[in-house]
C-alpha cells in the first residue's frame, strides 16, 4: 500500500483542525469571544483542506454497500437541507461553529469518499496521545469549575450555566478518542499503550464521578473488547493466568468504586436507579406518532416539546431515536446496516486482529445507540467512519498481523 506526502498532508491537516476546534474549551475559560473564532479556524481546517490540496475523490466501495453508503450521503444530505423546503430557519444549534451536535456532525461520513490512501494511521493514534495530554492540562485549569458544577450536582444546562451532562462532554471530547488505542493495543505503538490505558480508566473515573451510567458502560465494553483481542492474540497456554489477572483487576476496580459510593461517587449512587430517560423517551415518541414523522424524522431542525424543559430539544438522550427524530427510521437503518456491514468483514473476513479492533469499535457505536450514542463532531465519531473505510477495503482485511505492525514502523 502506497501513500502520497500529499496525502498525509491533508490528513494532517484534518486532524489538526479537530485539534483546534477542541482548543475552544481554553479560550472559554480565558476569553470568552475567541471561543467562536477558534472553533471556525478548526473547521475551515477540516472541511476546505481537500478542496484547497484538489485531492481526487475515490469510492473504494464496491457492490450493493457502494450503493447503500452513496444511499445513506444523498439521505443525510436531504436532511440537512430539509428546513428549505419546510421554511424553517436554521437555528444556532444548527450552523454555531462550536455546536457538536449541528451541521458539522452530518458531514463527517463523507470522509469515506476519499478512500483509505488518506489516512496514516501512526499520525491517527499521534494525535490521539496529543488529546489526551491536554485533556489533563484541562482538567487542571478546570478543576476549580468542575468541582462547582458537582457540588451544585445540576445535571442539565440551566440559565446559562453548565450542567454534569456538558461537564462530562468536555472532558470526553479529549479522552474519549483513547479507547480506539485500547482496541488496538497490539498495534499501537509501545510508549502510548499505557497512556491509552491509564486515558481510558482516568475518563471511566470522570464519568463514575459526574454520575453518567452511560458513559460507564461504553468503556466497560471497551475494556472488555481490549481484553478480549489481548487473550485471543496470547498462546493458550498464558490465556489462563492472563484472564484470572484480567478478573482480579476487574474486581480490583468494584471494590475501589464500592467503598467510596458514599464519598467521591455519591452522585451515582443517588442516581444508580433513577429513571432520567422512559418520560422523555415517551415524549418524543408521541411526538414522532403525532406528527407521522416516524419514516422520514423532521429533518436537521427536528425538534420536540418536553414537560422536562423549557425549550423544544435539539438533541435526545437515546440515540436510536435521535436518529428517528432528525432522519426518521430509514436513515437509522441505512446507520446501523452501513456499520454492522463493515463490522463484521473487518471481524469475520480478514487476517489481521488490527480490522477486528476497528470492527469492535464501530459494533460498541452500535450498541451505544440505547443508552445514548449520538452522532457529534469530534475525533470520536470521525474515527468511526476512518474504521468503516479500513474494514470495508480488502486490501487491509488481507494482510497479516505482522503487515500490519510492520506499516505501523514504516510509515
Amino acid at each position: 500500500m502506497q501513500f502520497s506526502k500529499t496525502n498525509y498532508r491533508v490528513f494532517s491537516i484534518i486532524l489538526f483542525g479537530f485539534l483546534l476546534f477542541g482548543l475552544k474549551e481554553f479560550a472559554e475559560l480565558l476569553y470568552h469571544p475567541l471561543q467562536s473564532t477558534i472553533a471556525f479556524i478548526g473547521l475551515l481546517f477540516i472541511f476546505v483542506s481537500p478542496f484547497y490540496f484538489r485531492y481526487k475523490r475515490v469510492n473504494l466501495l464496491k457492490g450493493k454497500i457502494r450503493i447503500v453508503f452513496n444511499a445513506y450521503l444523498w439521505w443525510t444530505f436531504l436532511i440537512i437541507i430539509r428546513p428549505f423546503f419546510l421554511g424553517q430557519d436554521y437555528s444556532e444549534d444548527s450552523l454555531h461553529p462550536y455546536k457538536i451536535y449541528g451541521l458539522t456532525s452530518y458531514l463527517l461520513p463523507f470522509i469515506v469518499l476519499l478512500g483509505t490512501s488518506i489516512i496514516s494511521l501512526p499520525k491517527l493514534f499521534n494525535i490521539i496521545f496529543v488529546f489526551s495530554f491536554i485533556g489533563y492540562i484541562f482538567f487542571v485549569l478546570n478543576f476549580s469549575a468542575m468541582q462547582a458544577v458537582v457540588f451544585s450536582g445540576v445535571t442539565w444546562n440551566t440559565d446559562g450555566e453548565i450542567g454534569l451532562a456538558m461537564l462530562a462532554n468536555q472532558y470526553y471530547y479529549w479522552f474519549s478518542i483513547s479507547s480506539l488505542s485500547l482496541l488496538c493495543y497490539e498495534f499501537v505503538p509501545r510508549k502510548y499503550r499505557w497512556v491509552a490505558i491509564f486515558s481510558s480508566l482516568f475518563m471511566m473515573f470522570l464519568m463514575t464521578y459526574f454520575a453518567r451510567r452511560s458513559g460507564i458502560f461504553m468503556f466497560a465494553l471497551y475494556f472488555l473488547g481490549m481484553f478480549y483481542l489481548y487473550l485471543e492474540q496470547s498462546k493458550s497456554k498464558n490465556r489462563i493466568v492472563k484472564f484470572v489477572f484480567i478478573f482480579a483487576l476487574i474486581s480490583i476496580v468494584f471494590i475501589l468504586v464500592q467503598n467510596n459510593s458514599n464519598s467521591i461517587f455519591s452522585i451515582l449512587l443517588n442516581r444508580i436507579n433513577e429513571d432520567t430517560r422512559s418520560g422523555v423517551d415517551m415524549e418524543l415518541i408521541k411526538n414522532l406518532t403525532a406528527e407521522n414523522a416516524w419514516l422520514f424524522g423532521k429533518g436537521i431542525e427536528g425538534t420536540y416539546k418536553s414537560s422536562f424543559f423549557d425549550e423544544p430539544r435539539y438533541t435526545h438522550e437515546s440515540g436510536w431515536l435521535y436518529f428517528i427524530l432528525k432522519g426518521g427510521i430509514i436513515y437509522l437503518v441505512f446507520y446501523v446496516y452501513l456499520l454492522l456491514h463493515a463490522a463484521y468483514i473487518g471481524f469475520f473476513k480478514t487476517r489481521n486482529r488490527f480490522t477486528k479492533a476497528l470492527a469492535l469499535f464501530m459494533f460498541f457505536h452500535v450498541v451505544f445507540l440505547i443508552p445514548y450514542g449520538l452522532p457529534s463532531f469530534g475525533l470520536e465519531y470521525f474515527f468511526v467512519w476512518i474504521s468503516f473505510a479500513i474494514c470495508e477495503s480488502s486490501n487491509w482485511r488481507l494482510i497479516t498481523n505482522e503487515q500490519v505492525k510492520f506499516y505501523f514502523t514504516k510509515t
